[in-house]
């Protein structure tokens, strides 16, 4: 259960509806233990973001088509994913499966380091990956180190 706070009002209120919800849904035979976990609210990749990784896997492509490896834009995607966000384990029915996690529910914070590890690699490969100054990647690159 998710739920957003907008004013220290509503602190109480909520703490209490989550006590009262837990008391009364939690399986404390099968789950003796609870996460509960309280963070700042944070919004999911921006669109500058999601716009310069699909402007980097356009590049991935072209690199290593023209080095003799066919690669469209949407397997680097899945390359990129595979390698630096790696695989969960999600119950369907009764049926386990190993699903890639993808980069759709990123928050801002995990997406700029994707982009940083994906330049990384990129760069180790010999695809030095365009950097438009203007772009937000850039300048939170920058505010990270200061």
């Amino acid at each position: 259960m998710i739920q957003f706070i907008r004013s220290e009002e509503q602190i109480d209120d909520h703490f209490q509806l989550l006590a009262k919800r837990a008391k009364a849904f939690w399986n404390w035979d099968q789950n003796p233990i609870m996460q509960i976990e309280i963070r700042p609210a944070k919004s999911k990749r921006t669109v500058d973001q999601n716009a310069l990784f699909w402007v980097w896997m356009e590049q991935l492509s072209a690199y290593f088509t023209q080095n003799g490896r066919r690669l469209s834009k949407e397997d680097a995607h899945d390359l990129m994913c595979h390698n630096f966000l790696g695989y969960e384990d999600k119950t369907v029915g009764q049926t386990q499966i190993r699903k890639m996690r993808t980069t759709s529910k990123l928050r801002v914070g995990e997406f700029q380091q994707f982009l940083d590890e994906i330049d990384a690699w990129a760069a180790d490969k010999g695809c030095l990956l365009v950097m438009p100054a203007e772009a937000d990647y850039e300048r939170r690159k920058k505010r990270s180190k200061a």
